[in-house]
């Protein structure tokens, strides 16, 4: 298996214009520090990126575009649950 090319900071830090990914990895990692983690696993970015742009464009643009508001917070909530289980607080300060 192998490393992503945004691992050991091969991923420009910055604005939104940098792409969402980029900014999805920083936040990891500053995550990482803040807690007095060391690392991030190279995977977690993938898994949460995954998680919320799948979200967004079934809301957006596919079978969650009419649900209502209530019945959508609870699709968004179970996706929020789903990414503390895969990428929990703990793992990302050991």
């Amino acid at each position: 298996m192998g490393t992503p090319a945004w691992v050991g900071g091969a991923v420009a830090r910055g604005s939104a214009s940098d792409g969402g990914n980029n900014l999805l990895v920083a936040a990891l990692q500053d995550v990482v520090t803040t807690t007095g983690g060391t690392s991030v696993n190279p995977w977690d970015p993938l898994a949460v990126w995954s998680c919320c742009h799948g979200l967004a464009m079934l809301r957006l643009d596919a079978a969650l575009r009419f649900l209502p508001d209530q019945t959508f917070a609870e699709a968004r909530d179970r996706v929020l649950t789903m990414i503390t289980i895969a990428v929990p607080l703990e793992t990302l300060v050991h």
